[in-house]
């Protein structure tokens, strides 16, 4: 079993409900994440990170999504196969997810140290105190102070960061495998991000725990992952080691999301995608990046590029080996 990817989401394809009609918002997205791996998953918003986790974690809304295809293997296991009641054993045991907005996720009618002790009480069959007793190890884990004082605070009672310390304790309550982070620093200020990056490394480290962390934040991801797959429109359109997408781009946009990170000693102009990501359902013909690419050439309009093996990484590009991009050191 340990030669098998712990998880392997493979040619996944996702409709959701606009407008009256299925529209594709995943189109067949493949993502490999090694066990004690942390892998990012980059994209502006729209382009289909939160759903292909939300798919992972069989958390899909089932009146506005549907799975149109493919497979998500975790230890092996098609999770998509299962009925809900199986999926239930995964779920918080052996796959968690950290959200991006924990006011959001967290009940305000309860105390975070019942949030943390119902996840014990329920998967691993703990009693009261036991539960109680090992939410506050949880907490101090995560760097609350105080976690036995806290364990009776309700989530307002809390700052933004302390919340998502919260968020990350619910989820490692039964050390999974597994951690998705889905834009867990967004609407933190640029300390408190940095403080909670830290924490998912060194609980990743400590835990033996894979982490599958999606952002827009190209700054983040450098810092954290050793392997980054970029989505575009719905695809797959580079992944590779995270030194070698940031030190020689091959897609466009991957080095258009590079351009706009700025650094303190950088004194170039800041860098921008022109445009918009397109709907879903309104993808262009041809290359789906296009209409915003200013290496854009007539076949990139007319045919539609397939994912490559090209130096080292993979790129769905058709000008990859002919156009030169800027990377980051």
């Amino acid at each position: 079993m340990s030669d098998v990817p712990l998880l392997e989401i493979v040619d996944l394809t996702i409709d959701v409900a606009a407008e009256g009609r299925w529209r594709r918002a995943v189109d067949g997205v493949s993502v490999t994440v090694a066990r004690q791996e942390i892998r990012g998953l980059v994209g502006e918003s729209g382009s289909g990170k939160t759903l292909t986790a939300l798919a992972v974690m069989g958390l899909l809304s089932k009146t506005s999504t549907r799975v149109v295809g493919g497979q998500i293997r975790f230890n092996g296991v098609d999770l998509l196969s299962q009925s809900p009641r199986e999926l239930r054993r995964f779920q918080g045991a052996q796959l968690a997810m950290v959200f991006q907005e924990p006011m959001s996720s967290l009940n305000p009618a309860f105390t975070v140290g019942d949030q943390i002790s119902e996840v014990l009480r329920h998967h691993e069959g703990m009693s009261k105190g036991a539960a109680r007793t090992r939410a506050a190890a949880l907490l101090n884990d995560v760097g609350i102070p105080e976690p036995t004082r806290q364990l009776d605070r309700y989530p307002h009672e809390f700052s933004g960061g302390m919340r998502q310390r919260v968020m990350i304790a619910i989820a490692l309550a039964c050390k999974p495998q597994l951690l998705i982070a889905d834009e867990p620093t967004t609407a933190l200020d640029v300390t408190v991000q940095a403080q909670i990056l830290d924490l998912i490394r060194g609980l990743s480290a400590e835990y033996g725990m894979a982490v599958l962390f999606i952002s827009h934040d190209l700054g983040a991801v450098a810092e954290l992952c050793s392997e980054v797959t970029v989505l575009y429109a719905g695809e797959v359109v580079e992944s590779g080691t995270a030194p070698l997408l940031f030190s020689t781009p091959k897609h466009p946009y991957t080095g258009g999301l590079l351009a706009s990170v700025h650094s303190l000693d950088d004194t170039s102009r800041l860098g921008w995608i022109e445009g918009r990501p397109p709907q879903p359902g309104h993808f262009p013909v041809g290359c789906r990046f296009h209409p915003r690419c200013v290496f854009a050439s007539a076949k990139c309009v007319d045919s539609r590029p397939e994912l490559r093996a090209l130096d080292g990484r993979q790129v769905r590009c058709l000008r990859a080996e002919e156009i030169e991009l800027e990377g980051r050191p």
